[in-house]
Protein backbone atom coordinates (compact mmCIF):
# COMPACT_ATOMS: atom_id res chain seq x y z
CA UNK A 1 0.00 0.00 0.00
CA UNK A 2 1.12 3.67 -0.94
CA UNK A 3 2.62 5.85 2.03
CA UNK A 4 0.89 9.39 0.71
CA UNK A 5 2.64 11.38 3.66
CA UNK A 6 6.06 9.78 2.90
CA UNK A 7 8.65 13.02 2.20
CA UNK A 8 12.36 12.60 1.63
CA UNK A 9 15.33 15.22 2.75
CA UNK A 10 16.08 17.67 0.30
CA UNK A 11 13.12 19.48 -2.11
CA UNK A 12 9.58 19.38 -0.84
CA UNK A 13 7.78 15.63 -2.73
CA UNK A 14 4.79 13.62 -2.24
CA UNK A 15 3.29 10.67 -3.38
CA UNK A 16 0.58 11.26 -6.28
CA UNK A 17 -1.22 8.23 -7.61
CA UNK A 18 1.93 6.10 -6.97
CA UNK A 19 4.18 8.90 -8.64
CA UNK A 20 6.42 10.87 -6.97
CA UNK A 21 6.07 14.56 -7.34
CA UNK A 22 8.79 17.38 -6.28
CA UNK A 23 8.36 20.99 -5.70
CA UNK A 24 11.78 22.37 -4.94
CA UNK A 25 11.25 25.06 -2.03
CA UNK A 26 8.02 24.19 -1.12
CA UNK A 27 6.35 22.39 1.70
CA UNK A 28 5.69 18.34 0.78
CA UNK A 29 1.69 18.80 0.00
CA UNK A 30 -0.97 15.44 0.10
CA UNK A 31 -3.90 15.28 -1.86
CA UNK A 32 -7.25 15.35 0.79
CA UNK A 33 -8.23 12.14 1.57
CA UNK A 34 -12.34 11.46 0.86
CA UNK A 35 -13.97 9.30 3.55
CA UNK A 36 -15.72 6.13 2.69
CA UNK A 37 -18.83 5.45 3.29
CA UNK A 38 -19.35 1.95 2.22
CA UNK A 39 -18.61 -0.85 0.19
CA UNK A 40 -21.04 -3.06 -0.99
CA UNK A 41 -20.78 -7.11 -2.46
CA UNK A 42 -23.17 -9.07 -3.65
CA UNK A 43 -23.03 -13.12 -4.05
CA UNK A 44 -23.98 -12.64 -8.01
CA UNK A 45 -21.59 -9.60 -8.63
CA UNK A 46 -18.86 -12.73 -9.14
CA UNK A 47 -15.78 -11.40 -10.65
CA UNK A 48 -14.58 -7.62 -12.00
CA UNK A 49 -16.82 -4.97 -11.90
CA UNK A 50 -16.82 -4.38 -16.46
CA UNK A 51 -19.28 -1.17 -15.63
CA UNK A 52 -21.38 0.92 -13.24
CA UNK A 53 -24.38 3.34 -13.77
CA UNK A 54 -26.30 5.50 -11.56
CA UNK A 55 -29.75 6.27 -12.47
CA UNK A 56 -31.05 10.20 -12.99
CA UNK A 57 -32.91 10.36 -10.43
CA UNK A 58 -30.23 8.86 -7.90
CA UNK A 59 -32.60 6.21 -6.74
CA UNK A 60 -30.41 3.22 -7.99
CA UNK A 61 -26.89 1.70 -8.82
CA UNK A 62 -26.12 -0.59 -12.03
CA UNK A 63 -23.06 -2.49 -12.16
CA UNK A 64 -22.16 -5.54 -14.83
CA UNK A 65 -20.21 -8.26 -14.29
CA UNK A 66 -19.05 -11.63 -16.24
CA UNK A 67 -22.80 -13.03 -17.36
CA UNK A 68 -25.01 -10.53 -15.09
CA UNK A 69 -25.58 -6.92 -13.98
CA UNK A 70 -26.70 -6.28 -10.67
CA UNK A 71 -29.25 -3.30 -9.73
CA UNK A 72 -28.93 -2.08 -6.44
CA UNK A 73 -30.77 0.59 -3.74
CA UNK A 74 -28.30 3.87 -3.68
CA UNK A 75 -29.01 4.40 -0.26
CA UNK A 76 -29.36 1.38 1.50
CA UNK A 77 -26.70 -1.08 -0.97
CA UNK A 78 -29.32 -3.68 -0.85
CA UNK A 79 -29.19 -5.96 -3.83
CA UNK A 80 -32.70 -5.70 -5.49
CA UNK A 81 -31.96 -7.92 -8.84
CA UNK A 82 -29.75 -10.17 -10.87
CA UNK A 83 -30.34 -9.29 -14.28
CA UNK A 84 -29.05 -12.37 -16.14
CA UNK A 85 -28.93 -13.91 -19.50
CA UNK A 86 -25.39 -12.63 -21.20
CA UNK A 87 -22.11 -14.00 -22.35
CA UNK A 88 -19.38 -12.38 -21.67
CA UNK A 89 -18.58 -8.83 -19.68
CA UNK A 90 -21.83 -6.65 -19.20
CA UNK A 91 -22.02 -3.00 -19.53
CA UNK A 92 -25.11 -0.97 -18.64
CA UNK A 93 -26.80 2.15 -18.70
CA UNK A 94 -30.29 3.61 -17.50
CA UNK A 95 -32.65 4.92 -19.82
CA UNK A 96 -34.91 6.73 -16.98
CA UNK A 97 -36.55 6.45 -13.75
CA UNK A 98 -37.99 2.96 -15.26
CA UNK A 99 -35.91 1.45 -17.43
CA UNK A 100 -32.23 -0.17 -18.01
CA UNK A 101 -30.14 -1.48 -20.80
CA UNK A 102 -27.75 -3.83 -20.35
CA UNK A 103 -25.06 -5.60 -23.30
CA UNK A 104 -22.13 -7.87 -24.18
CA UNK A 105 -19.97 -8.52 -26.90
CA UNK A 106 -21.92 -11.83 -28.35
CA UNK A 107 -25.63 -11.47 -27.30
CA UNK A 108 -26.56 -8.14 -27.61
CA UNK A 109 -29.10 -5.22 -26.09
CA UNK A 110 -31.46 -6.22 -23.27
CA UNK A 111 -34.21 -3.83 -21.98
CA UNK A 112 -35.50 -3.97 -18.38
CA UNK A 113 -37.77 -3.13 -16.48
CA UNK A 114 -36.19 -2.02 -12.90
CA UNK A 115 -38.96 -2.16 -10.50
CA UNK A 116 -39.30 -6.10 -10.99
CA UNK A 117 -36.01 -6.92 -12.89
CA UNK A 118 -38.29 -8.63 -15.65
CA UNK A 119 -36.73 -8.23 -19.06
CA UNK A 120 -38.59 -6.43 -21.97
CA UNK A 121 -36.84 -7.00 -25.05
CA UNK A 122 -33.64 -7.83 -26.53
CA UNK A 123 -31.92 -7.47 -29.52
CA UNK A 124 -29.21 -9.45 -30.63
CA UNK A 125 -26.03 -7.84 -31.90
CA UNK A 126 -22.22 -8.91 -31.91
CA UNK A 127 -19.90 -6.29 -30.86
CA UNK A 128 -21.68 -4.29 -28.06
CA UNK A 129 -18.61 -3.60 -25.96
CA UNK A 130 -19.58 0.00 -24.77
CA UNK A 131 -23.16 1.08 -24.18
CA UNK A 132 -24.26 4.57 -23.50
CA UNK A 133 -27.95 5.56 -23.07
CA UNK A 134 -29.65 9.54 -24.56
CA UNK A 135 -30.65 11.72 -21.86
CA UNK A 136 -34.16 11.71 -22.59
CA UNK A 137 -33.93 7.67 -23.04
CA UNK A 138 -34.91 7.54 -26.88
CA UNK A 139 -31.99 5.71 -28.14
CA UNK A 140 -28.90 3.24 -27.03
CA UNK A 141 -25.50 3.86 -28.53
CA UNK A 142 -23.01 0.74 -28.45
CA UNK A 143 -19.62 0.32 -29.68
CA UNK A 144 -17.72 -2.49 -30.74
CA UNK A 145 -14.02 -3.56 -30.17
CA UNK A 146 -13.97 -5.86 -33.24
CA UNK A 147 -15.48 -4.01 -35.78
CA UNK A 148 -14.23 -0.49 -34.69
CA UNK A 149 -17.88 0.59 -34.89
CA UNK A 150 -20.10 3.03 -33.32
CA UNK A 151 -24.02 2.48 -33.35
CA UNK A 152 -26.93 4.15 -32.48
CA UNK A 153 -30.31 2.39 -31.99
CA UNK A 154 -33.98 3.40 -31.22
CA UNK A 155 -34.49 2.27 -27.56
CA UNK A 156 -37.79 1.66 -28.28
CA UNK A 157 -38.24 -0.74 -31.65
CA UNK A 158 -34.34 -1.68 -31.92
CA UNK A 159 -34.08 -0.21 -34.95
CA UNK A 160 -30.25 1.05 -35.88
CA UNK A 161 -30.34 4.48 -36.55
CA UNK A 162 -26.92 5.34 -37.92
CA UNK A 163 -23.50 3.43 -37.95
CA UNK A 164 -20.08 4.80 -38.18
CA UNK A 165 -17.61 1.73 -39.27
CA UNK A 166 -14.22 3.41 -39.99
CA UNK A 167 -13.07 4.20 -36.42
CA UNK A 168 -9.00 3.76 -35.93
CA UNK A 169 -8.89 1.01 -33.26
CA UNK A 170 -10.93 0.07 -30.02
CA UNK A 171 -13.60 2.68 -29.52
CA UNK A 172 -13.23 2.12 -25.58
CA UNK A 173 -14.82 5.41 -24.80
CA UNK A 174 -18.44 5.83 -24.92
CA UNK A 175 -20.84 8.61 -24.31
CA UNK A 176 -23.70 11.09 -24.99
CA UNK A 177 -23.27 14.82 -23.77
CA UNK A 178 -25.97 15.88 -21.85
CA UNK A 179 -28.21 18.00 -23.99
CA UNK A 180 -28.35 14.82 -26.19
CA UNK A 181 -26.64 16.74 -29.49
CA UNK A 182 -23.44 14.54 -29.15
CA UNK A 183 -22.40 10.88 -28.87
CA UNK A 184 -18.44 11.51 -27.71
CA UNK A 185 -16.09 8.34 -28.51
CA UNK A 186 -12.46 7.81 -27.69
CA UNK A 187 -10.38 5.09 -29.86
CA UNK A 188 -6.82 4.87 -30.34
CA UNK A 189 -5.03 8.41 -30.73
CA UNK A 190 -8.00 10.35 -31.40
CA UNK A 191 -11.58 11.61 -29.62
CA UNK A 192 -14.78 11.97 -32.09
CA UNK A 193 -17.41 14.05 -31.64
CA UNK A 194 -20.43 12.43 -33.94
CA UNK A 195 -23.89 14.46 -34.66
CA UNK A 196 -26.13 12.34 -32.27
CA UNK A 197 -29.07 12.78 -34.46
CA UNK A 198 -27.35 11.64 -37.76
CA UNK A 199 -24.38 10.64 -36.76
CA UNK A 200 -22.51 13.08 -39.00
CA UNK A 201 -18.87 13.31 -38.00
CA UNK A 202 -18.68 16.84 -36.14
CA UNK A 203 -14.78 17.01 -35.02
CA UNK A 204 -11.66 14.43 -34.50
CA UNK A 205 -9.25 15.51 -32.10
CA UNK A 206 -6.00 13.77 -31.58
CA UNK A 207 -4.47 12.58 -28.25
CA UNK A 208 -1.60 10.72 -27.70
CA UNK A 209 -2.99 7.07 -27.14
CA UNK A 210 -5.48 4.66 -26.72
CA UNK A 211 -8.68 6.67 -25.13
CA UNK A 212 -10.12 4.50 -22.15
CA UNK A 213 -13.47 6.46 -21.67
CA UNK A 214 -15.15 9.63 -22.49
CA UNK A 215 -16.95 12.58 -19.94
CA UNK A 216 -18.69 15.49 -21.05
CA UNK A 217 -19.28 18.28 -18.70
CA UNK A 218 -23.14 19.21 -17.09
CA UNK A 219 -22.61 22.58 -19.17
CA UNK A 220 -21.92 20.23 -22.63
CA UNK A 221 -18.71 22.45 -23.16
CA UNK A 222 -15.72 20.42 -22.32
CA UNK A 223 -14.99 16.58 -23.07
CA UNK A 224 -12.69 14.59 -20.53
CA UNK A 225 -10.66 11.47 -21.59
CA UNK A 226 -9.17 8.87 -20.02
CA UNK A 227 -5.73 7.97 -21.48
CA UNK A 228 -3.39 5.71 -19.63
CA UNK A 229 -1.34 8.59 -17.77
CA UNK A 230 -3.64 11.57 -17.95
CA UNK A 231 -6.89 13.29 -18.41
CA UNK A 232 -6.82 14.67 -21.36
CA UNK A 233 -9.33 18.22 -21.52
CA UNK A 234 -10.77 19.24 -24.66
CA UNK A 235 -12.81 21.91 -25.50
CA UNK A 236 -15.65 21.15 -27.53
CA UNK A 237 -16.38 25.12 -29.49
CA UNK A 238 -12.75 25.48 -30.49
CA UNK A 239 -12.35 21.44 -30.93
CA UNK A 240 -9.17 21.56 -29.60
CA UNK A 241 -7.18 20.40 -26.66
CA UNK A 242 -6.91 22.92 -23.89
CA UNK A 243 -4.81 20.65 -21.26
CA UNK A 244 -4.55 17.65 -19.32
CA UNK A 245 -4.57 16.50 -15.63
CA UNK A 246 -1.25 14.25 -15.24
CA UNK A 247 -0.23 11.78 -12.76
CA UNK A 248 3.53 10.72 -13.80
CA UNK A 249 4.83 7.05 -13.00
CA UNK A 250 2.62 4.47 -13.67
CA UNK A 251 -0.73 4.99 -13.70
CA UNK A 252 -4.02 3.52 -15.50
CA UNK A 253 -6.65 5.52 -15.81
CA UNK A 254 -9.77 3.27 -16.76
CA UNK A 255 -12.48 5.38 -16.15
CA UNK A 256 -13.77 9.22 -16.41
CA UNK A 257 -16.28 11.35 -15.06
CA UNK A 258 -17.78 14.78 -14.05
CA UNK A 259 -18.84 15.93 -10.87
CA UNK A 260 -22.56 17.84 -11.10
CA UNK A 261 -20.69 21.31 -10.68
CA UNK A 262 -18.35 20.62 -13.54
CA UNK A 263 -15.47 21.96 -11.98
CA UNK A 264 -14.14 18.91 -11.05
CA UNK A 265 -13.65 15.44 -12.50
CA UNK A 266 -13.38 11.62 -10.96
CA UNK A 267 -10.82 9.03 -12.45
CA UNK A 268 -10.53 5.62 -11.20
CA UNK A 269 -6.73 4.39 -11.78
CA UNK A 270 -6.52 0.77 -11.66
CA UNK A 271 -3.76 0.64 -9.77
CA UNK A 272 -6.35 1.40 -6.77
CA UNK A 273 -7.44 4.63 -6.34
CA UNK A 274 -10.30 6.63 -7.46
CA UNK A 275 -8.58 10.51 -7.83
CA UNK A 276 -10.63 13.81 -8.39
CA UNK A 277 -8.80 16.35 -10.48
CA UNK A 278 -9.68 20.20 -10.46
CA UNK A 279 -10.40 21.72 -13.97
CA UNK A 280 -9.31 24.86 -13.07
CA UNK A 281 -5.44 24.01 -11.82
CA UNK A 282 -5.33 20.95 -13.74
CA UNK A 283 -4.20 19.24 -10.23
CA UNK A 284 -5.14 15.73 -9.11
CA UNK A 285 -6.77 17.34 -5.23
CA UNK A 286 -8.55 14.41 -3.90
CA UNK A 287 -8.51 10.84 -3.71
CA UNK A 288 -9.84 8.04 -1.87
CA UNK A 289 -7.87 5.53 0.79
CA UNK A 290 -5.32 4.23 -0.84
CA UNK A 291 -6.42 0.35 -1.64
CA UNK A 292 -5.05 -2.96 -2.78
CA UNK A 293 -8.11 -3.69 -4.99
CA UNK A 294 -8.31 -2.13 -8.21
CA UNK A 295 -10.52 0.84 -9.14
CA UNK A 296 -11.93 0.34 -12.57
CA UNK A 297 -15.46 2.17 -13.06
CA UNK A 298 -16.82 4.95 -11.28
CA UNK A 299 -20.28 7.26 -11.56
CA UNK A 300 -21.09 10.04 -9.76
CA UNK A 301 -24.73 10.83 -7.91
CA UNK A 302 -26.89 13.15 -9.46
CA UNK A 303 -26.65 15.64 -6.50
CA UNK A 304 -22.79 14.69 -6.36
CA UNK A 305 -22.65 13.63 -3.04
CA UNK A 306 -20.87 10.37 -3.93
CA UNK A 307 -19.00 8.07 -5.88
CA UNK A 308 -20.06 4.50 -6.66
CA UNK A 309 -16.20 2.75 -7.63
CA UNK A 310 -16.42 -0.36 -9.21
CA UNK A 311 -13.81 -2.40 -8.19
CA UNK A 312 -11.43 -5.62 -9.60
CA UNK A 313 -13.10 -8.07 -6.62
CA UNK A 314 -16.96 -7.08 -7.53
CA UNK A 315 -17.05 -4.95 -4.53
CA UNK A 316 -18.86 -1.23 -4.97
CA UNK A 317 -17.10 1.57 -2.38
CA UNK A 318 -19.08 4.16 -1.67
CA UNK A 319 -16.81 7.82 -1.62
CA UNK A 320 -18.17 10.83 0.01
CA UNK A 321 -17.47 13.62 -1.85
CA UNK A 322 -19.44 16.38 0.19
CA UNK A 323 -16.42 18.13 0.48
CA UNK A 324 -16.22 18.97 -3.32
CA UNK A 325 -19.67 20.14 -4.20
Amino acid sequence: MLDWKRTIAGPACVLLAGALMVWPGSPARALDQLPVLAEWKSPDASGQTSAIAVSRDGRYVLSGYYERAVLWDAQSGRSLSVLRGHTGDVVVAFLDGQRAATADPKKGIMVWDIASGRQLSSRTLKNSDRLAAAPDGSRLATAGFDDQAVRVWDAANGRQVWIQDKLTGWPTGLTYSPDGKLVVTGQRTSISLWDAASGAPVAKVAVNSQVWAVAVTPDNRIVAAAEPTAIRVIDIESKKETGAIRSEGDPWFQDVAFLPSGRHVATADIKGQLLIGALATREFVAKAPDSQVRSQRVAIAPDGSRAYVGRANGTIQIIDLASLR
